[in-house]
């Protein structure tokens, strides 16, 4: 279900279950739905840092397994 708050920040909507003969099942509950012009804002946030922390963590594993692939393994001699 779409809601058009317009203006309004915050309404109330209640909803209730019919069944296909239209008989209610149920008492109806009663919900404030809450609009917000930041909530876009935000996820983009959370998406931006999401991939700042994917991009570390593949940068840091593939450095460690390069330097661990690049550097000669030598045995310990001990004669």
């Amino acid at each position: 279900m779409q809601v058009d708050l317009g203006r309004q920040r915050t309404t109330f909507l209640t909803a209730h279950l019919v069944t296909a003969d239209g008989t209610d099942v149920g008492s109806p509950t009663t919900f404030k739905v809450r609009s917000s012009s930041i909530g876009t804002v935000l996820w983009v946030a959370m998406g931006l840092a999401a991939l700042f922390v994917l991009a570390s963590l593949v940068r840091r594993f593939h450095r460690r397994r390069r330097t661990a692939s690049s550097t000669p393994q030598t045995e310990d001699d001990d004669d």
